[in-house]
């Protein structure tokens, strides 16, 4: 095996672990070579190895046992997107970076859910909706509207687009809601995300998933511009939808 770089072994030797993994070379469960052989193997000192097994771990990747050395855990996509969604908090990005994202993501997600949403899962964005429009308890509302979104991004049937939709809304969920609380009490704004809300509905009901990413895209910028209206904060925002 070809030795690693120095100043990047904490990322070569995760790939050449991932690369292992996806090839059944090491299952879930199996123990790594103890750390003087493993050092040896990949060119590196043992304390070089050992702050990057404590990297791995941190990951969750692997786990130290007693008696049993490093082993590779038992972990799947929530375990990685978890960890995703903690990093881009610590990371902490500017607000209209990460409500842009949304945007062009759920715009993705809403004309996926339009081809693929079952009945049920209609039902379900149904419900939520029902008590956007019904609904005088700001706590409901603003619950009711991330549960909307995050059915939609279920009913893709995709795991991978709805774990990113969740960890931006996680996101949104706790940097924004006073926010939000103050935007769903002001009457006009109130009735604009119904009526937006229930235009997404509709579409996606009716399968069209053209239609349903136009209006994600138009409910999402209107929400950004009165978000960062009340943050004091002027945005360039393009005026039509892609």
């Amino acid at each position: 095996m070809a030795y690693l770089k120095k100043n990047s072994i904490p990322e070569q030797i995760l790939t050449l672990i991932a690369e292992d993994i996806q090839a059944g070379r090491i299952k879930p469960g199996d123990r790594l070579s103890p750390e003087r052989e493993w050092a040896e193997e990949l060119g590196v000192s043992r304390h070089s190895l050992r702050q990057t097994i404590k990297i791995l771990e941190a990951l969750g990747v692997v786990e130290s046992r007693p008696k049993s050395g490093t082993v590779v855990r038992h972990f799947n996509l929530t375990d990685l997107f978890d960890m995703a969604g903690l990093l881009l908090r610590l990371s902490n990005p500017p607000l209209p970076k990460v409500l842009e994202a949304r945007r062009h993501l759920e715009g993705i997600t809403v004309y996926l859910a339009s081809l693929n949403r079952t009945d049920q899962d209609l039902g379900e964005i149904r419900r939520h909706l029902t008590t956007l429009q019904s609904s005088t308890n700001l706590d409901e509302l603003i619950n009711a509207d991330a549960s909307f979104h995050l059915a939609i991004s279920h009913a893709t049937h995709n795991e991978i687009l709805d774990a990113l939709v969740r960890i931006v809304s996680g996101y949104l969920r706790d940097s924004v809601r006073t926010i939000r609380v103050v935007l769903y009490s002001k009457p006009h704004v109130y009735a604009k995300f119904t009526e937006q809300h229930t235009k997404i509905y509709e579409a996606v009901a009716a399968g069209n998933g053209q239609l349903a990413s136009h209006w994600v895209y138009e409910h999402l910028l209107y929400a950004e511009m009165e978000t960062m209206q009340q943050l004091g904060v002027t945005e360039d925002h393009p005026n039509d939808a892609p």
